[in-house]
């Protein structure tokens, strides 16, 4: 009995873990009568979401122009009501390309604007650039697929863009305009994640800790996140801050941090510990006796720096 025909037939059994497997095993068929065995069994079969998500999927991987038929009824019949098959759909069609998936997907943006542009995302049809110039300035999910749209290429209005999106008034845009920044243009990225260190939003400071790390070389990453400690209170912030002074080696400066009533303390002492420098007793043990917190944090530092 052939492949197909052997999935064929377990696609009409009541075992979903095999109605699964075959479901997979149809996916790389190069007989293009696997997409219509799909087909046909999501029409005709009492298959449970997972299951009927898979096929949906497993249509958009073959990219097989047959199946553009079902998966625009899918995205028309269900539209809002049911976004999990509708996503699905919609990123199937994008996979599948051509001139007729394009235009359905874009007569379709209205329906769930993330889904049409993260599926748009996969060709290289400039009208794409179009719709996502629409959704930049949302704060919702359609914003971070716009960006990825907007900024595939190190163009100079594209790096414009992200600077003046850096500022924007939604902290959501602020945060991703930032990453792509840094990804697209490291060398000239350090000012921007400096400034962003002064975000009131933890989450944004955190982010610019986390690439302040990716630009070593650009700029003084350890007397920047010196300054940030010596105010800042948000206990992941501080963590990533340390961590990253930590990775340098910072010892010195670890150890002036010490010297002033910083909320970051405690991380210091133990990243002191694992560097294992002498320095870190002395640092440890002035900010005891100077500031009088964090006293037993700082007594089990001094115990294990003794055995370094």
């Amino acid at each position: 009995m052939s492949t197909l025909r052997r999935c064929e037939r377990i696609l009409s059994y009541d075992y979903r873990k095999a109605q699964q497997d075959a479901i997979e095993a149809l996916r790389d068929a190069e007989d293009p009568r696997a997409t219509e065995i799909l087909i046909t069994a999501f029409r005709t079969q009492d298959f449970d979401t997972t299951l009927r998500q898979s096929i949906l999927r497993v249509l958009g991987y073959r990219k097989d122009p047959a199946a553009l038929e079902l998966l625009e009824e899918v995205v028309e019949t269900e539209g809002t009501a049911n976004l999990l098959f509708t996503l699905d759909a919609l990123m199937a069609i994008g996979r599948i390309g051509g001139e007729r998936a394009l235009s359905f997907l874009y007569e379709n943006f209205s329906v769930d604007k993330a889904a049409v542009l993260c599926a748009l995302e996969q060709q290289k049809d400039p009208r794409g650039a179009e719709l996502a110039s629409l959704c930049v300035d949302e704060s919702s999910p359609a914003s971070w697929a716009a960006f990825r749209i907007l900024c595939k290429e190190d163009r100079p209005e594209t790096l414009e863009f992200l600077r003046e999106k850096v500022s924007h008034a939604d902290k959501g845009i602020r945060l991703i305009a930032l990453k792509t920044y840094v990804r697209l243009n490291p060398a000239e990225a350090f000012p921007y994640v400096v400034s962003a260190l002064q975000d009131p939003f933890w989450e944004n400071r955190y982010c610019a800790v986390e690439h302040l790390a990716r630009l070593v070389g650009y700029g003084d990453i350890v007397g920047v996140l010196e300054q940030l400690l010596l105010w800042e209170n948000d206990p992941q912030v501080i963590f990533r801050a340390v961590s990253t002074l930590e990775a340098q080696d910072a010892v010195s400066s670890l150890a002036e941090l010490l010297r002033s009533p910083v909320k970051a303390a405690p991380a210091i002492f133990r990243a002191l510990v694992r560097l294992g420098d002498p320095r870190g007793s002395a640092a440890i043990q002035y900010h005891m006796d100077h500031f009088g917190a964090h006293r037993e944090e700082g007594k089990k530092a001094l115990q294990k720096l003794c055995f370094c």
